[in-house]
């Protein structure tokens, strides 16, 4: 134990002297309601609610949980949420930790949580953004992504129900994105004044620390950087470590292979530096005669056996062709991958060729059998 609280109350310590304490504005309300987990898949706008988890429990709904700053040490005995943090609107408020997931850094769903009284016709407003290097009191980094939201689930104005502490595991899809280990940065900028971020306590585990950075207005600059401060204890915890916002990373860690179809008696003469990754260019290279310089690269989505023809044995199959075939003077065949995580795990053939200039003395090189992945 004392080897996680010495290090947290020195971090507490050298901190103090640049941050505020407390800040006007800035106010812990407690959020008793029975959690409710939701996903929203980013793509199509579609939210769905699911069945109801204890706090504290991994999502796992679209990747493995690779950061998880859930913890809160003091909950209540229904195992709720105790408390969210309300500001003002237009505000900006960075948390920072270390992610150290190893792998791919493709981050394809986050989860953060929320409460929020904004009236339910309209729903909760707020916007989500990632910085790669921060490390807190003004050092933001650089910013990689932003997500704002808008009429998310919300519990106002009735003043008789339950604040409901809302989870929300956000399928990026198309809009997945890469963030390298180390420092980093998740800040919440409340569009409506209505909706408060959940709160859970501080972890040296995670590199968080008892403090957040203030942006006002919103967008992380340093004209825009207006202190660091912590919350007062309050809520129901009245926890005085509770300066960190619940938040989750989850990455997709799919293997990219390559591997080598001899195809005898064909000339050994296809290869690729690297496998396929989402959201980079692929290279395949026909190393030709100098006598041929004509290359050609076929795709195709199943492969062949036995196939003999004039020019060599064919292994990719034209009836599942991918695209088009390329034609090259030289080597090098360049493919685009879209940084989509759809494509992750398909798998494809590719083959390359040969010929003079005049298409006399086309010759079929050895194949590749490949697998999209993630790194």
């Amino acid at each position: 134990m004392k080897t996680i609280i010495a290090p947290l109350a020195v971090i507490a310590l050298t901190a103090v002297s640049q941050a505020q304490v407390s800040r006007p504005g800035f106010e812990v309300i407690p959020v008793p309601g029975v959690p409710q987990r939701s996903t929203l898949d980013l793509d199509s706008g579609e939210i769905t609610h699911l069945p109801v988890a204890p706090a504290g429990t991994a999502s796992q709904a679209f990747s493995f949980t690779c950061y998880e700053n859930t913890a809160d040490e003091d909950p209540n005995p229904s195992g709720n949420f105790l408390d969210a943090l309300q500001y003002p609107a237009g505000v900006e408020l960075m948390d920072w930790g270390i992610k150290n997931c190893g792998g791919s850094d493709l981050i394809e769903s986050f989860t953060f949580g929320y409460a929020s009284t904004a009236e339910q016709v309209v729903g909760a407003n707020l916007t989500l953004r990632v910085y790669a290097g921060s490390q807190g009191f003004g050092s933001f980094g650089q910013e990689v992504a932003n997500f704002s939201f808008t009429g998310l689930p919300s519990d106002g104005p009735d003043s008789f129900t339950l604040l409901i502490p809302r989870m929300i595991t956000v399928d990026l899809g198309t809009q997945a994105f890469f963030l390298p280990d180390g420092p980093f940065g998740y800040s919440l900028e409340n569009g409506d004044g209505l909706t408060a971020p959940l709160l859970v306590d501080v972890s040296i585990i995670n590199g968080t620390q008892n403090f957040f950075d203030v942006y006002n207005p919103a967008g992380a600059s340093v004209d825009n950087y207006d202190g660091t401060f912590s919350v007062l204890p309050g809520g129901l915890s009245d926890d005085p470590f509770e300066n960190s916002f619940w938040f989750q990373l989850g990455q997709n860690d799919t293997f990219s292979s390559a591997a080598v179809i001899d195809a005898l008696p064909n000339p050994f003469a296809f290869g690729t530096p690297l496998s396929p990754i989402i959201g980079s260019v692929w290279t395949a290279n026909v190393f030709a005669p100098p006598t041929e310089p004509l290359t050609f690269v076929i795709l195709s989505a199943t492969r062949l056996f036995g196939a003999t023809t004039p020019f060599g044995e064919l292994v990719v199959d034209y009836s599942t062709q991918i695209g088009k075939t390329t034609i090259k003077l030289g080597p090098a065949h360049n493919f685009p991958i879209p940084l989509d995580p759809s494509f992750l795990g398909l798998e494809f053939f590719a083959q390359g060729a040969y010929s003079d200039l005049m298409l006399g003395n086309l010759q079929f090189t050895n194949a590749l059998e490949l697998t999209i992945g993630a790194f």
